[in-house]
This record gives structure tokens, C-alpha cells and sequence, in this order.
């Protein structure tokens, strides 16, 4: 087929996509491996048409429309599966993430320019206009996509994440070009699905491409001596404790948008400009009948849908923030009260936002050896395990206010009862999640399940033996947990002595009562040894309150330990003067 001027019009239309994407993906040093990317993406293309001319007549057995995901989608991501293996294998063994995706993209680009070449020689125009405009930013976002999950296979250590990854990394890519492929095929009717199909798959890799930000450099593990798995972990306790945060009602929490639209001139007018040809249409359709003799359904999908799509496109590259998926949790975490036995039968009481099936945090000030080996029994909303076997891996000490203080701890195999016990508990949480997103009747309660002291109070704060911690007196703004050390209250005597009036240790919450009397502070507290204590303000005390029934017999229990306390001490004057 000669080029008219049309096949040269929709060819333009891909060089502006592929300059749009490669202007802001294009930041891989040197150039060479981008072109390097581009040729072997090339390559594919070529080894995609031999493969297709050699198994032709084993794909004319294939009958249905849903065939097209073996024919088309399932060989072409297998090829490009398989290629992408190679490259990061023999280039980028050293490199990160984010480099070996700006690789997949080029990689991208090369294979969909050998396929537009293709279609424009031997196929008529009414056949292939719809892929011709769309398939160069399918490619792009779907190799993009298949990079991002075999890069992160190379990144996992344990191989059940590698397997998962790997596993996604052909599985997601061919779901969505098998989908493509079908609102592209002929005398169906489904073109006017092709757009919104290209604009799915786009924003699918800017969510995965934004998220990948996020993730650190092989350098930063490297120098802590850290699993991947280890730093998720890490950040899967920064995102439950913003999670519990904002689904508890806390307070001037800051808002962080999805997009983040950062101004680039180029794509903007790009953008505007498919939108009025757009819109153009919806005003006078008839305006385009002269330049494609098709049918309506076909022209809408050309004139109409494609180029809106383009205008969303354009404006979604580089627009999702990245920010918004740092410490971004989506499940609910179910709090687990932890009982540990280690080393010379040393016992440490503990919380952990979930258990998982193999490696878990351990919120604790206190610690075990690493390479140590611990006997854990977990509890839930009554549900008690058998003793489980853990090894410390690592332990983080809060000491750079980024990462909570505790454990990482891996589960030794074979240990059946746990299995069962990890089933049910994400049975459970599946279920209480489904309630409290649903607002179901009762999903109140479901925030009881993580709404508690230890993980709402959040901020730390250390204080020396024989420091105050507030005085008789001053205003009550703040309430207060021991997570570490011994705290006695003292109150002031008109003969200039000190009274003693109770001492409490870890776990124990104090100044609470302060906040619902609106009243000065009623005594001293001082450390009797080197302390860490949590620090909350009224809407965190609100939030316990509201949620958390058991917090609230806690107060009212503590009030009247201290009523009677007081009596005592009264008693106890009266009768010594």
C-alpha cells in the first residue's frame, strides 16, 4: 500500500505520543542503551512476524474472538517477555528499577514502530487505522508495564515474591493487550473501546511508574544490609500508621493529591489540541465524512473517542504523584498482641499491624539479638495461635524518627498450625475490611481492631531519669503512654514536701484526665529511669474514645484507682498528725 496522506496524518499523530513519552522516560545515561533498547525491541518485531508465519496454520484452528489473546497477545508478550529477560540479564544486572523500565519503554517504541511499518505496506486503511493511531502508546505502557514487574522479580530475594512478580509481569501485560485486541477487531463493533482501553493501560504504568519513586536504590539496601522485603516492610508500618490516623479522624493531617499536574508546555498544547479535535466532531460529525469513508461507529471511534483519549493521555503522562503512594496502604491492618520468649526465657510483650507468611515487624522498645531464635504466641479479637518459631533478622532502634522501633523477624518452615492460623487471619481481615468499606451495619466496631493506644499515639519522645515530664499545675494539652521506663507523680505539699502518689510503667497511659476535665494539671510526673513515652493531643484521645470501647473501661477503671488511691493518702495524713 502506497503512504497517502492520511496513513502519513495518523503517523504523525505516533511520533508525537512517542515524543511525548521518550521527552519525559527518556533520562536513561548514556543514549546508547536507549537506542540499544529501541533495536532489540526491533529485533522482537522481526522474531514476532517469522514466529506468525510459521505457526499460521496452528492459528487457524483457533476459533472465537477470545482466540486473539493466544494469537496476538499471549505470543507477542511472551516475545517481549522473553527478550526483556534477556536485556536485563546482560545489561542491566547492576542497574535499579527505574532504570530497566525507561529500557522496556524504549524497548516498546522499537517494537511498535517494526509493527506500524507492517500495517501501513500491507494492510488496507479502513483495516488499520484504529491500531495504527493506538498501538504505538499500547506498547509503550504494556512494555513499560512487563519491565516494572520483571524488575521487581530481580529485586525480591525470597522466591515466592520473585515467582509472584514474574508471574505478573506476563500475566497483566497480555490481560490488557488480549482486551486491546478485541475492540480492535474487525466488524465488531467495539472500536469506540479502544481509547478508554489505551487510557486504562497508561495510567496503569504512571500508577506503577509513580509508585516505583518510591523505592530505594540498590546502594541504600546494600549499605544496611537489607532484604527488599525488608524495606516494604519497614514502609508497610509507615503506611498502616497513616492509615489508622486518617480513618480515626485525626486532624490536620495533610492532604496529598493522586495527580500532580507539573507544567510542560509541549504536552499541555498537545493535550488541548486533541481535545478541540475532539470536540470538533461532537459539534459536526458530518465535518469528517469526507476524510474516512467508514461507517458512524468507526468514524466516533477515529474522530471522536481516540483523539479525547490522546487528550487524556497527554495530560496524564508524568501527572500521578508520587508522594501519594509513599507509606499507601489500602488494606486494613488488624492489630496482634504479641507474647515473646527468648533467650534465657526474657519475655517481651508487643503489637504488630498484620502477620504475614513470612517475615513480619515487631513494634517493640525492646529487643532480642539478631540471628536469635523466639517463641511467639499471637492473639487477635480472641483468637489465640499455638507457639510459633521466629529468627530476628534485623532490628530497627528509632533513633532517625523515620522507621518505628522493633523487630524483623522471619518464620522458620514447616510449621503447619501456623499456616492455619495466617489463613484465618486473613479470612478475618478480608471480611472486617469488606464491612468497614462497605459501612456495613457494626463496621463501627471493626475500627476497635486497630484504633488503640499503642498505635494511635504515634509520636515519641525521649526523657532522662529524674526529668518532668509536665508539673503541677500547667495546662493539660497532651496525654501520654510509657512505652520504656518508670514515671511517679508527686504532689506538692503546703509544707513545701513532696507527696508520692502512684508510679506506673510500661503500657500505662497518664494526663489523660487533664484533657476531659479541661483542667490544670493536678501533679507532677517525673522519670524514675530513662523513659520513652508517647505523646497525643485531645482529637487522638477522641478518636480512642469513639472507637475503642475497652479504652474507655480502661479510663473509667483508672479514675477510680485513682480516686482511691487519693482517698488513701488523705486517710493516711489525717492519721498521722
Amino acid at each position: 500500500m502506497a503512504l497517502d496522506a492520511r496513513t502519513l496524518g495518523f503517523l504523525f499523530v505516533q511520533l508525537l505520543v512517542l515524543y511525548a513519552y521518550l521527552s519525559y522516560y527518556g533520562n536513561l545515561r548514556p543514549y546508547i542503551f536507549l537506542f540499544q533498547s529501541f533495536l532489540t525491541g526491533i529485533l522482537a518485531g522481526l522474531i514476532l512476524l517469522i514466529l506468525s508465519s510459521v505457526l499460521s496454520g496452528f492459528f487457524l484452528l483457533l476459533k472465537g474472538d477470545w482466540s486473539v489473546f493466544i494469537k496476538a497477545a499471549a505470543l507477542e508478550k511472551a516475545i517481549s517477555y522473553l527478550f526483556l529477560l534477556a536485556l536485563i540479564h546482560l545489561f542491566y544486572r547492576k542497574a535499579g528499577i527505574r532504570r530497566f523500565v525507561s529500557a522496556g519503554i524504549h524497548f516498546g517504541a522499537g517494537f511498535a514502530f517494526l509493527e506500524n511499518l507492517v500495517y501501513a505496506f500491507n494492510l488496507p486503511p479502513e483495516s488499520i487505522y484504529i491500531r495504527f493511531i493506538s498501538s504505538v502508546p499500547m506498547h509503550l505502557a504494556t512494555c513499560g508495564i512487563q519491565a516494572y514487574y520483571i524488575g521487581m522479580g530481580r529485586s525480591f530475594a525470597l522466591s515466592g515474591n520473585r515467582v509472584r512478580s514474574l508471574v505478573l509481569a506476563f500475566a497483566v501485560p497480555v490481560a490488557l493487550h488480549g482486551l486491546y485486541d478485541l475492540t480492535c477487531m474487525p466488524d465488531q463493533g467495539w472500536e469506540v473501546y479502544t481509547g478508554p482501553m489505551i487510557v486504562l493501560s497508561v495510567l496503569l504504568f504512571e500508577v506503577l511508574y509513580s509508585r516505583m519513586q518510591t523505592f530505594p536504590e540498590h546502594s541504600y539496601l546494600a549499605d544496611r544490609a537489607w532484604r527488599f522485603e525488608d524495606w516494604f516492610t519497614l514502609e508497610k508500618q509507615l503506611g498502616y500508621a497513616k492509615w489508622i490516623l486518617y480513618s480515626s479522624g485525626t486532624r490536620n493531617l495533610p492532604h496529598i493529591p493522586f495527580f500532580r499536574f507539573q507544567p510542560n508546555y509541549l504536552r499541555i498544547f498537545l493535550s488541548l489540541v486533541m481535545l478541540a479535535f475532539a470536540a470538533l466532531y461532537f459539534i459536526d460529525a458530518d465535518w469528517y465524512s469526507p476524510f474516512l469513508k467508514v461507517d458512524t461507529s468507526y468514524r466516533l471511534a477515529i474522530f471522536g473517542i481516540m483523539p479525547a483519549s490522546f487528550g487524556v493521555i497527554f495530560f496524564v503522562i508524568g501527572s500521578v504523584n508520587s508522594e501519594y503512594f509513599k507509606n499507601k496502604r489500602l488494606r486494613i491492618p488488624v492489630v496482634v498482641d504479641i507474647e515473646m520468649t527468648g533467650h534465657r526465657n526474657t519475655r517481651i510483650s508487643a503489637i504488630s499491624y498484620e502477620i504475614s507468611s513470612r517475615s513480619m515487624f515487631i513494634h517493640s522498645e525492646d529487643f532480642f539479638g539478631e540471628g536469635d531464635r523466639i517463641q511467639l504466641r499471637m492473639s487477635y479479637h480472641n483468637r489465640t495461635s499455638s507457639t510459633i518459631t521466629y529468627v530476628v533478622r534485623e532490628t530497627i532502634e528509632n533513633n532517625t524518627g523515620h522507621y518505628p522501633s522493633g523487630m524483623i523477624v522471619d518464620l522458620l518452615p514447616d510449621q503447619q498450625s501456623y499456616k492455619r492460623y495466617f489463613l484465618r487471619y486473613l479470612f478475618f481481615r478480608l471480611i472486617k475490611g469488606f464491612m468497614l468499606l462497605l459501612n456495613f451495619p457494626g463496621s463501627h466496631s471493626v475500627r476497635a481492631l486497630f484504633v488503640r493506644p499503642l498505635t494511635v499515639m504515634q509520636n515519641e519522645r525521649d526523657y532522662c531519669a529524674g526529668e518532668s515530664i509536665f508539673k503541677e499545675g500547667d495546662r493539660g494539652g497532651q496525654f501520654f503512654l510509657i512505652k520504656k521506663g518508670q514515671i511517679a507523680f508527686f504532689k506538692e505539699l503546703d509544707n513545701g514536701k513532696r507527696l508520692q502518689l502512684s508510679e506506673l510503667g510500661p503500657g500505662s497511659i497518664f494526663g489523660e484526665m487533664a484533657l476531659v476535665s479541661d483542667k490544670p494539671r493536678s501533679a507532677t510526673a517525673e522519670c524514675v529511669t530513662d523513659c520513652v513515652v508517647a505523646v497525643a493531643h485531645r482529637d487522638h484521645l477522641d478518636a480512642l474514645m469513639q472507637a475503642n470501647p475497652d479504652f474507655v473501661l480502661g479510663l473509667i477503671q483508672n479514675l477510680v484507682k485513682i480516686i482511691h488511691k487519693n482517698e488513701e493518702e488523705l486517710l493516711r495524713l489525717k492519721s498521722s498528725r
